[in-house]
C-alpha cells in the first residue's frame, strides 16, 4: 500500500525501522502486516483499505497494531496485542521469520483470532458486520469455487460460533452477522488451505476480495510430486497456478534402457515412507507406467495405501495403470481392465481414437456453474487414448461425451449394425462406412473417493497440455482444486 508523504510520521518510521522484528512476532503470532514491505520502503498514495491491519510504534517503545477504520484513516494503535504476542512467544525474535510481498502465493501469517473470552473486549460497543473474501490460487490469476470457508468467534451475547460457507464460482464468498473484532478466517479446497486475519467494523462490509486484499493459497505448503511421462506435461498446469513441486524426470533413463531399479521414480514408488513425503501425485500419461506397475506389484499397494491415508493422486491416459493396480473397481475401462504386457496398452483397455475433437457433456453441477456451460468441446491429440466404460464405486463422473472407439476387427461388414454387438457404427444411416471403430458414450473425467476421509484419484481420458482454450484450461483448474 501506498502513502501520501504528508503521512510519513516519526511514527512511521520508527515503525519501518521495527519491521523485521514485528514481521518475526508476526511469524509466530499471525498477524496479517499486509501495509509493511518488510524491507521496501513505500511510495505515495492517500489513504488506507478498510480493515487494513498494520504495525505502528507505541509509547514507550515497542509495537502495536493499527486498522484501517471504514473512512479509510487508519485508528489508534493498540498497543495490547502486539506486546502479549511477544509475551506469548516469550519475547524471542532470533529465528526470525519474514512476511513475504504477496507474490506467488506467499505464506500468510494469522493470529489465533478470539473464539475465547468477551466479545466487548474486542470493540465497543459490540455489533455486527459482514465479512467478504475471496479464494485464489498462489499466481494470484485463478479465482477457486466450492473452497470452504469457516470463521470463528464470540458474538456479542458472549456465545462460541462457527461460520462456515463456500466459495461462488468466481472464487468469492461473504459471511453475515460477523461480531466486530479481529478474527482469524480458514479457507480450505481440498488439500489446501490458507489462514488469514480479518478485521470487523460493526455495520460495515469488510472485503478482502479485492486485488489489493486478496489472500491466495500458497504454493510451497502442499508437497507436491510429478512423475514424468512422454505425453501430457502436467507440471505445466501447476506453474501456470503458481504450485512448487517436484518432478521426477526419468527421460533420458526411459530411452538409454537404464534399469528400473536404478531410476529415481520408481525407487520412490517402490518406498512407501518416500512416498508419505508428498501429498499429491501427478502423473503424467507414459508407457512407463504399465510394465513398471506389473513388474513391482508394491507399486499398486503403496499407492492404494497412499491414498487411504489421505494423499491424492491426478493421472491421465496410459496412466490408468496406477489406478488399475492401486484401485483395480474405481473404473471400468472399456475392454479388458488387466494391465497389458506390453508398453502401449495393446492388449488392454480399447482405445479412443486420437487428433479428434469431441462434444463433452458436464455430469458435475458445480463444474458446469464454474466452466458458465454444460457442454463444449475436448481435444484427443496424440492418441490412441484410453476408454473409459463406467465408474465403479466410490467415483464421480464429472465429464462425459461419445468418442470413437478403436476395434481390432470390423464388427458390422456384413451392413447391419447389431445393437447387441456394438453401442453403434460409423455411420448406422443406411451408408455404410469404413466400420475402424464404433462411437461409445462413456465418462472423460472421474473422480474416485475410496473412503470419506481418504484422498481422491482424479482420472482424465485425454491429455491436459492439448486443452487450448480457456474454458477447457478453466476445467483443468478446477480439478487440480478437488485434489
Amino acid at each position: 500500500m501506498h502513502r501520501d508523504p504528508a503521512r510519513r510520521s516519526a511514527a512511521h518510521d520508527l515503525a519501518r525501522r521495527s519491521s523485521r522484528r514485528l514481521c518475526t512476532i508476526a511469524g509466530a503470532l499471525g498477524l496479517v502486516l499486509g501495509a509493511i514491505a518488510c524491507g521496501d520502503d513505500e511510495a505515495a498514495v492517500g489513504r488506507c483499505v478498510p480493515g487494513r491491519v498494520e504495525a505502528c510504534p507505541c509509547e514507550g517503545g515497542g509495537g502495536g497494531v493499527q486498522t484501517c477504520l471504514a473512512d479509510g484513516t487508519f485508528g489508534a494503535c493498540a498497543c495490547g496485542a502486539l506486546a502479549d504476542a511477544v509475551d506469548a512467544t516469550g519475547g524471542d525474535t532470533a529465528a526470525e521469520t519474514e512476511v513475504a510481498d504477496g507474490a506467488g502465493g506467499a505464506e500468510i501469517p494469522v493470529v489465533v483470532g478470539d473464539a475465547e473470552g468477551e466479545a466487548s473486549a474486542h470493540c465497543e460497543p459490540c455489533g455486527y458486520g459482514v465479512v467478504r473474501g475471496r479464494a485464489c490460487s498462489p499466481s494470484l490469476q485463478v479465482d477457486v469455487p466450492n473452497a470452504v470457508v469457516t470463521l470463528s468467534a464470540v458474538d456479542c451475547d458472549g456465545v462460541a460460533r462457527t461460520w462456515r460457507t463456500t466459495t461462488a464460482s468466481n472464487g468469492i464468498y461473504e459471511l453475515s452477522e460477523i461480531p466486530c473484532g479481529l478474527h482469524a478466517v480458514h479457507v480450505e479446497a481440498g488439500a489446501f488451505s490458507q489462514d488469514y486475519t480479518v478485521q470487523v467494523v460493526a455495520g460495515q462490509v469488510n472485503d478482502h476480495s479485492g486485488a489489493a486484499v486478496k489472500v491466495c493459497f500458497s504454493g510451497a505448503r502442499v508437497p507436491i510430486a510429478v512423475f514424468w511421462g512422454q505425453w501430457d506435461e502436467q507440471e505445466e498446469l501447476l506453474a501456470e497456478l503458481g504450485f512448487e513441486y517436484t518432478l521426477f524426470h526419468y527421460e533420458h533413463e526411459l530411452f538409454n534402457d537404464t534399469p528400473p531399479d536404478e531410476i529415481e521414480a520408481v525407487q520412490v514408488l517402490r518406498d512407501p515412507l518416500r512416498l508419505a513425503d508428498f501429498r499429491i501425485l501427478f502423473f503424467d500419461c507414459g508407457s512407463a507406467a504399465l510394465a513398471w506397475v506389473r513388474r513391482y506389484p508394491e507399486i499398486g499397494r503403496n499407492l492404494r495405501e497412499f491414498v487411504l491415508a489421505g494423499g491424492s493422486i491426478y493421472a491421465s491416459d496410459l496412466a490408468w495403470a496406477y489406478i488399475e493396480a492401486a484401485f483395480p473397481d474405481a473404473i471400468d475401462f472399456y475392454g479388458p481392465d488387466d494391465l497389458p504386457s506390453g508398453p502401449m496398452a495393446d492388449d488392454g483397455p480399447q482405445q479412443v481414437q486420437g487428433n479428434q475433437d469431441y462434444a463433452a457433456t458436464v455430469d458435475d453441477a458445480a463444474l458446469a456453474a464454474y466452466l458458465g456451460v454444460g457442454v463444449f468441446t475436448t481435444r484427443y491429440g496424440a492418441g490412441p487414448l484410453i476408454a473409459v466404460e463406467a465408474p465403479g464405486a466410490g467415483t464421480e463422473v464429472h465429464v462425459r461425451g461419445i468418442v470413437h472407439v478403436d476395434l481390432p476387427a470390423p464388427v458390422c461388414g456384413d451392413g447391419i449394425c447389431d445393437g447387441s454387438e456394438i453401442i453403434g457404427c460409423a455411420d448406422c444411416s443406411g451408408r455404410l462406412v469404413a466400420d475402424e471403430y464404433v462411437q461409445h458414450a462413456g465418462p472423460m473425467v472421474l473422480t474416485h473417493r475410496p473412503t470419506p476421509s481418504s484422498g481422491r484419484v482424479v482420472f482424465t481420458t485425454f491429455h491436459n497440455d492439448e486443452q487450448a482454450d480457456a474454458l477447457m484450461k478453466r476445467l483443468l483448474r478446477y480439478l487440480v482444486f478437488q485434489l
